[in-house]
Formats: C-alpha cells, structure tokens, sequence
C-alpha cells in the first residue's frame, strides 16, 4: 500500500503511517511512505487542488495534477443565444461527482469524438445572468469550428481563467466582452501552456 507520508487513520486521526504498517505486518502487506511534494512553500494536496479548482485557479490546478482539468460530458441543447451573437457553443451539464469550477470564462481546449488532437476554444461557466439566467452550465465556444455535437461526448481541458462572470448592460455589451475574451484566449494558446509560469 502507498500513501502520504502524513496519512492518518482511526478515531481524531490518532493513527498514522506506523500504526497502518504494523497492521499491514499482521495481514500480510507493505506499506510505504511518499514523501509530499511541495510547489514554492505550498504542499500539493488533493484539498489544495479542489480549493484551486473551486477557486477557478485552473492554472495552479494544471500546474499540480501535471494536466489540465477536465470536464466531460454530453453536448445538449441550450438556449441558443450563442449562435445568434456570433458565438454557438456546445453546452454540458457539470458532472455531479466533479469538483465544480468557479463561474467564469476560461481558455480551453476541446476533445471531439474521432479527433486525434484538441480543437482551440473558449469555455464560458454559470447560468448567464446577462441574458436567462437558469440552469447550470459548461458552455464551450469552438473556435473556427462549423459542426452539430449533439448527442457527443466531448473533453475539455481548462487552461487559464480568465475572468469570473459578469453581468452587463445589454448584449452589445455582453458580444464586446466575448470578443476582448476571444482575442485573449487565442493569444494564450498561441503562446502555449507553461507549466512553470509563475503565478
């Protein structure tokens, strides 16, 4: 058995890495100690990840899970506003049992069924104040991209967030904020992903 070097086990956690080998010694397996691993000052745990993750801070989450976060799930019908501002996206509903992500607009990238390489896009999380808030959503705007996902299973790796949701004055307001987004989110993948960007 691996765990942390600072696992614990039993009543107030009173337990700890020696208590589970000795008990490992009386059933017959092994156990080792991994020591933790630290980013800068800060220990990397799977709570420091969800706390980044439901902070919205994908960038920190990549940085430590060694990928980007990802949300998977079933393209279904939305409002389909998008398409009448110039920006159709390809909603998901976020998966219960996933940490959930901070409302905003994300840099992603999106992988469609039968595709050997990710399409470049722009993820929108929230419930759309602007316009009908209700439910829920992940919504992912493809870039460059003309096509019916209906019914697909798509992956979405977030990147970088790049800003929380907003409410604003009307859609011309709203379409003047996608693209100021849109032009970012291009930029940042153009640039590439570097894991070792300082925050």
């Amino acid at each position: 058995m691996w765990v942390g070097e600072a696992f614990a086990l039993g009543k107030d956690r009173a337990g700890g890495v020696d208590r589970l080998r000795a008990i490992g010694e009386h059933h017959g397996f092994s156990v080792h100690a991994l020591q933790r691993e630290a980013d800068r000052t800060e220990v990397i745990s799977s709570s420091a990840i969800r706390s980044a993750i439901l902070g919205g801070d994908v960038a920190r989450a990549y940085r430590w899970l060694g990928r980007p976060f990802r949300v998977s799930g079933e393209v279904v019908h939305g409002a389909h506003l998008g398409r009448t501002i110039g920006y159709p996206t390809a909603n998901v509903v976020p998966p219960r049992d996933l940490v959930p992500l901070a409302d905003g607009i994300y840099v992603s990238q999106t992988w469609l069924p039968g595709r050997e390489s990710p399409h470049a896009s722009m993820t929108y999380v929230g419930t759309r104040p602007t316009v009908n808030s209700g439910e829920r959503l992940v919504e992912t705007h493809l870039f460059d991209f003309d096509g019916d996902l209906y019914g697909n299973v798509i992956d979405i790796d977030m990147f970088e967030r790049l800003r929380g949701d907003e409410v604003f004055d009307g859609l011309d307001a709203l379409i003047a904020q996608l693209r100021n987004d849109e032009a970012a989110a291009r930029a940042y993948l153009i640039r590439g992903m570097d894991l070792s960007a300082e925050d």
